[in-house]
């Protein structure tokens, strides 16, 4: 009898080193480690495949892919490309990664998924992760950062920049139509101001996307002004000065962020008897207060 309760206990304890162990493990792969007091994603890099990087043909550094994106440590690579010392460094909440070196500072805003430099603001094409130690940012959006031209190879075992040394990191005048963005910002600000920020850039998507369809007016200030198609037109609030947020999704949806695909249209249902779009359009998202339709 003695021997049988003991054997229970043998083997409850067996089970429960095991799940500890389990537990433990995927905390170690999955979740987080502390780092000079800053949350900081880990991942192994034992878990990523290898790439490599090239710069106009030549060897640069080795990146890693996971899981379809491609990630380069962002201090060495910005020093090779770029030819000067970077410094990184974690601000608190580690949402923020700071990125100094001459004549820039890249800020790195995790959680929204966007980077900040010389007043453009980038999408993040993943969230960077910790690879050996090393801080890592998505390849696709530190080219876009400098103005590089990416290519990746067909078996995905490499990508080719191509990449002048000492070019300038093209500025928000060099990259957007500063006309677009007044009125772009304006109309997400009127429309959507109270809506999180994916909300936002949907607003803008709509106004984009039908600038590039044959069926509405092939401009910002045109889609917006097109008649009955943006009440905040007819009641004067696309007037107003837009806030910071506003701006910043408005530069995003120049950059090529897209939260709701090809859609034409949005509405707010509680606003508006939206049976016409129900019944008319294909619904395709539902982002804070509003449906898209395309």
């Amino acid at each position: 009898m003695r021997s049988t309760e003991m054997s229970r206990k043998f083997k409850s304890l067996i089970a429960l080193v095991c799940a500890f162990i389990l537990i433990f493990s995927l905390c170690i792969n999955s979740s987080a480690i502390f780092i000079g007091g800053y949350k900081v994603p880990v991942l192994l890099s034992e878990r990523c495949a290898s790439v490599s990087i090239l710069w106009n043909g030549d060897y640069l550094c080795d990146g890693y892919e996971r899981l379809g994106t491609t990630y380069v440590p962002a201090t060495e690579f910005l020093e090779l490309l770029l030819g000067s010392p970077c410094v990184l460094k974690y601000k608190q909440p580690y949402s923020v990664i700071n990125l100094k070196g001459e004549g820039f500072e890249l800020c790195c805003y995790v959680d929204p998924g966007y980077i900040t430099v010389n007043g453009r603001c980038v999408p993040l094409d993943g969230s960077p992760i910790k690879i050996d130690g090393l801080a890592c940012f998505p390849i696709t959006s530190l080219t876009k950062v400098i103005g590089a031209e990416l290519i990746t190879g067909i078996n995905g075992k490499y990508c080719n920049i191509k990449y002048t040394s000492g070019t300038p990191i093209p500025s928000a005048n060099d990259v957007y139509n500063q006309n677009d963005l007044y009125w772009l910002s304006r109309v997400i600000f009127a429309e959507s101001g109270t809506q999180p920020l994916e909300g936002m850039i949907g607003v803008g998507n709509v106004v984009l996307n039908r600038v590039e369809s044959i069926r509405f007016p092939n401009s910002v200030y045109d889609v917006i002004f097109q008649k009955n198609q943006f009440s905040v037109v007819d009641c004067g609030m696309i007037y107003r000065e837009p806030d910071e947020r506003s701006i910043i999704a408005a530069k995003l949806c120049l950059e090529g962020a897209d939260s709701v695909g090809e859609s034409l249209y949005f509405i707010n249902p509680a606003l508006c008897n939206g049976s016409w779009f129900r019944n008319n359009l294909t619904f395709t998202h539902r982002i804070g207060e509003h449906d898209f339709f395309v």
